[in-house]
């Protein structure tokens, strides 16, 4: 039952990763691509967060202290955006990618401690190439149909 496990969540990590892709690449509509990219340093914010409330895992000093840094980073590179609501739009598109590839992140240690590097790598790899193909099999009237609640999400940041 484990390897049914260990799968499973392979899966769902590579499905995790493509989902983290959606909001990158929405991100880089509203703000330029050496802005987005840059925004994706909120990840190292999150993770440690995250492991925090997860896990309990305390850090050092000197790790809070990157954090701080790397948020005053990221919200710098927002303010010097040009247009200040594509700026914030794009800034929160990426937070949520973060969260995502943060929880990603999160489950390579549950894939890595139940399975050697290769399989763990090569299940991940496959959860990105089904979930990175999925959408392709989608018929396009339904897509349609989706993109209005697409506009409704954009909206609402």
């Amino acid at each position: 039952m484990p390897l049914l496990q260990v799968v499973a969540v392979a899966l769902l990590k590579g499905a995790l990763i493509q989902i983290s892709q959606v909001f990158y690449f929405e991100a880089l509509s509203y703000s330029e691509a050496s802005i987005v990219a840059a925004y994706w340093n909120i990840t190292p914010i999150v993770l440690p967060i995250a492991s925090f409330l997860l896990f309990g895992k305390v850090f050092q000093f000197r790790h809070y202290l990157g954090i701080a840094t790397l948020i005053t980073a990221s919200v710098s590179l927002c303010l010097a955006n040009a247009n200040f609501e594509a700026r914030w739009k794009s800034f929160y598109l990426m937070i949520f990618a973060c969260c995502v590839q943060a929880a990603a992140l999160l489950l390579e240690e549950y894939i890595f401690g139940h399975s050697s590097f290769f399989v763990g790598y090569l299940l991940a790899t496959v959860g990105i190439i089904i979930s990175g193909i999925l959408p392709l099999l989608i018929p396009s009237r339904f897509l349609r149909h989706l993109q209005g609640y697409r506009i409704a999400f954009l909206f609402c940041l």
